[in-house]
């Protein structure tokens, strides 16, 4: 306990040192093992489910007070101590309040790690389910109060975002239409990985990857290329200006949807505070630039000039979905465009970000990674395709990515669901109306089923390791709802598949071309902030070029 309290007490000041974490992840595994038989720290047995718990909550704050809920505190740099440690206190099925998020008063969710209790939840989702998405109230209003109806939708709930999301799907969701723009992705991954070491030598890599997800997610979208990160090229200051700013606006929507203040004020008492005034006008430029790009695409259309690339688009497919069904106005179409553009800035950097971490730290996992790389290359003559980076060709690379995803999961809360009719969990009926939410972390990092669960081993995903979990306790972690930060069911991230194949062809064209040395050691003393999601401040890593 005393050694707890020192731990927690320097965690305050600041960001607790690799050789001070280790310590306390001993003690930590001691108190996992020590604690087993207890039923609100336990991994439930079938035929004993856990009982439910319950964090105290305060009104309207719910349990963001340590003092009063005897939760561990909100620190960013914690992130991925605090469900563990809440599963610790509470075991695996418990309430607790979430602000902006929970029911009531107290804001109540309720909270599981097992991933078959909460595929329940999505098998009982109904017509309209519910999603993450939601609670960015004040995004939506800025969507709604500034002419973008159809991506403000995309954040709703009811008939029209059924209507808007069955069309905005379209040619992403599945695995043939998301490899069709493969070549796209894979264009920009060359020459960002050429341009790389300009952003390296300023110590900037995650502006890095901002800019080459803007640039491969505009070349699949629109078929042309911004060539933000391509060092032969000089960029045009508008895309430059729309990722810096659509950055800016993307972690103010996460400051909107977690700050009582900013939530009371605005979603509450309809007050424009001077941080929503700026998040505002942030905004309006981005859909400005986005309105022009989509724009000068349409009149090229209009008038018949479209390239070979340009007419394979997602945006032409879709113009021709719309004009073919009608289940969107055109209008509609160019909105969710815009909205597409601009969210395609920061949710795949931040995930690719984590990626470059961990394998930047391991050198023998990237002559691992680049030696299957290398042998795949020999039938396309060195270009890097869907085949080239499938699980089949790459087993090693995919492995890697879930073991970065173990460690470092980007969403921790997802999938998170209202529920709209009652549901028995573990044995406890919920009634209606109510919020669940998935903890992806604490079985992930669970010693009891991770076998040195703070190393990076992408090893423990191969095939082989995979086939002897099954059958034991430490098969769950296997299960889809572990494997990637895209959420599940009918609200799964609809570039989900894209976003993925941006994230495997950008880390596997760097992984060819550069020997990656970071300063960092381990992952726990690398700085972290919660922007869209959870992303690492990338160290200042060192290249040096192949041969």
């Amino acid at each position: 306990m005393v050694i707890s309290a020192i731990t927690r007490a320097a965690a305050s000041r600041g960001r607790l040192s690799h050789s001070t974490f280790l310590l306390r992840q001993q003690l930590q595994t001691t108190r996992w093992n020590s604690t087993a038989a207890a039923a609100a720290t336990t991994t439930a047995s079938a035929d004993a489910p856990p009982q439910l718990q319950h964090c105290p909550s305060l009104p309207f704050i719910g349990s963001t007070v340590p003092q009063y809920s005897k939760a561990p505190p909100l620190d960013v740099s914690k992130s991925y101590d605090y469900f563990p440690e809440m599963q610790r206190l509470f075991g695996e099925f418990y309430t607790m309040g979430i602000p902006g998020i929970g029911v009531g008063v107290n804001q109540t969710v309720y909270v599981i790690s097992d991933p078959r209790e909460m595929m329940k939840v999505l098998r009982s989702e109904g017509r309209f389910p519910s999603g993450a998405g939601q609670s960015a109230w004040g995004m939506r209003q800025v969507l709604d109060e500034h002419g973008n109806y159809a991506a403000a939708r995309i954040l709703d709930h009811g008939p029209e975002w059924k209507r808007v999301r069955g069309f905005f799907q379209s040619d992403l969701l599945s695995p043939q239409s998301a490899r069709q723009y493969v070549p796209a992705i894979a264009e920009v991954a060359r020459y960002a990985s050429r341009g790389v070491v300009e952003y390296a030598d300023n110590n900037d890599l995650n502006t890095f990857l901002e800019d080459a997800s803007f640039d491969m997610f505009s070349g699949l979208t629109l078929g042309s290329h911004t060539r933000i990160t391509d060092p032969d090229f000089t960029a045009t200051p508008s895309d430059v200006r729309f990722c810096r700013l659509a950055k800016q606006g993307l972690t103010a929507n996460t400051v909107l949807t977690q700050d009582i203040k900013e939530m009371f004020l605005g979603k509450v008492c309809g007050i424009k505070t001077a941080f929503y005034k700026d998040f505002e006008q942030t905004w309006i430029e981005v859909f400005e630039i986005a309105k022009q790009k989509v724009g000068l695409f349409i009149e090229r259309r209009e008038k018949g000039i479209l390239n070979d690339t340009e007419t394979q688009c997602y945006f032409n497919q879709a113009l021709e979905r719309q004009a073919e069904h009608g289940a969107v106005t055109k209008e509609e179409c160019a909105q969710l465009i815009q909205g597409l553009l601009a969210a395609s800035v920061d949710t795949t950097a931040g995930m690719t970000a984590l990626h470059l971490v961990h394998i930047s730290m391991h050198k023998e996992t990237q002559d691992r990674i680049r030696d299957e790389l290398l042998n795949a290359l020999q039938s396309t003559n060195g270009i890097l395709t869907a085949e080239t980076v499938s699980p089949k060709s790459a087993p090693y690379l995919h492995a890697a990515f879930r073991e970065s995803h173990r460690l470092t999961n980007p969403a921790p809360m997802v999938p998170m669901k209202r529920i709209t009719d009652s549901i028995t969990i573990h044995g406890v009926d919920i009634p209606a109306d109510n919020i669940i939410v998935f903890d992806s972390v604490s079985k992930s990092h669970d010693p009891n089923l991770v076998s040195d669960p703070e190393q990076f081993n992408p090893d423990r995903w191969l095939p082989d390791a995979v086939e002897a979990r099954k059958g034991t306790p430490a098969a769950v972690l296997d299960h889809p709802f572990f494997k990637g930060p895209f959420s599940e069911g009918a609200r799964k991230c609809p570039g989900s598949r894209v976003a993925k194949n941006e994230s495997l062809l950008l880390m596997a064209q760097l992984i060819l071309d550069w020997e990656m040395e970071s300063p960092v050691k381990h992952w726990r003393d690398v700085k972290y902030s919660m922007d869209t999601v959870l992303t690492p401040k990338i160290p200042n890593i060192r290249l040096t070029a192949r041969a």
